[in-house]
């Protein structure tokens, strides 16, 4: 099931020229794997973080580098450091990058908005949905 945030709450990305950038932060293999399978055939690059620490740095280092990911997924559970601490942080950063929280629970919305993620899907994923609201971004 995949939820987008109202519109007032979503940033829109200013699209790269036939590039698509995705950042996959989730600690568990089986998950990493079938959403990479899942968005290869609209990504160009695809990354993988396996905490919420790792995601900060790589999200800060992108941003730096002028090349910032066009999306973001991360998982809300994960060690060293939680997506939403993850996204809290990268938000105080003022990095604007669309990060969409990925649960197998039902999280309110209002827990999403507050951290700074976008939008939400849970697990299990339909391909074809995920990958349309992933493209909702960038398009």
């Amino acid at each position: 099931m995949i939820h987008r945030l109202p519109s007032s709450l979503r940033s829109r990305l200013r699209p790269r020229e036939n590039s698509i950038s995705i950042l996959i932060v989730d600690d568990t293999e089986s998950i990493v794997h079938l959403l990479t399978h899942f968005l290869a055939g609209i990504a160009d690059k695809i990354q993988v973080a396996r905490d919420g620490e790792q995601a900060v740095e790589l999200v800060s280092d992108a941003s730096e580098a002028d090349e910032p990911y066009d999306v973001v997924l991360m998982d809300l559970q994960m060690p060293n450091k939680s997506g939403l601490q993850a996204a809290k942080e990268i938000r105080d950063q003022g990095i604007d990058v669309p990060l969409i929280a990925m649960t197998a629970g039902g999280l309110p919305a209002e827990d999403c908005v507050k951290a700074g993620f976008n939008g939400y899907v849970t697990k299990p994923f339909d391909r074809k949905k995920l990958v349309k609201f992933i493209t909702g971004f960038v398009n």
